[in-house]
């Protein structure tokens, strides 16, 4: 059986495992389980992985763009140099989803209902991402790029904004006691009264 006919049997389990190079665009994985596993230079791009479950997963210059999540779980996995545009992390059951971001794509990426403390997003870009009712306190959002992402009605207290960019959000409609930021892009928070900075 050759790995891709694996990926495809219902019901697999894959325990430390390095898959590199993959290819498994449109294809679809449900209910398979990942533990300890490490993916390189694989395309997850538009795949179904719906009710599947990564437990201390790693995905590193991987393409996982549009894939579908389903009631799928994501514990203890971080993503490093990856694309991850147009994913709906929405879709993943609430009290499963802890993962990390570095120096990735997260553009057009949906975050509703997060309970996401102590988020890692570092150095990714996310444009036009939807952060709605997440809950990011403490999180490390530090050398990340927003243009054009909307935070609403999120918890940011002590959040990590230093050194991040194109972030404008209306601070009366998030909590951000404690969060910190950077001179000269902390005024992006000031677009939300309409005043005029020169």
């Amino acid at each position: 059986m050759t790995l891709a006919q694996r990926f495809r049997a219902p019901q697999q389990e894959f325990e430390d495992e390095v898959f590199e190079g993959l290819d498994l665009r449109d294809d679809v994985l449900v209910d398979q389980v990942f533990e300890g596993c490490v993916f390189e230079d694989c395309d997850f791009s538009l795949v179904a992985l719906s009710r599947s479950r990564f437990v201390d997963c790693r995905f590193v210059s991987c393409n996982l763009s549009n894939v579908q999540l389903s009631g799928a779980a994501l514990v203890g996995v971080s993503f490093e140099s990856c694309k991850l545009v147009g994913v709906d992390f929405s879709a993943v059951t609430p009290m499963t989803f802890d993962v990390s971001f570095l120096d990735s794509d997260l553009s057009w990426c949906v975050f509703t209902d997060r309970p996401w403390r102590k988020a890692q997003i570092r150095r990714s870009r996310l444009r036009e991402c939807e952060f709605e009712a997440c809950d990011l306190g403490e999180a490390d959002l530090s050398g990340s790029s927003f243009p054009g992402t909307r935070f609403t009605k999120c918890t940011l207290r002590r959040a990590d904004f230093r050194f991040a960019m194109d972030y404008a959000f209306d601070p009366r409609d998030n909590h951000i006691k404690g969060a910190r930021f950077s001179v000269p892009e902390v005024v992006g928070l000031l677009a939300a009264f309409g005043i005029e900075i020169q």
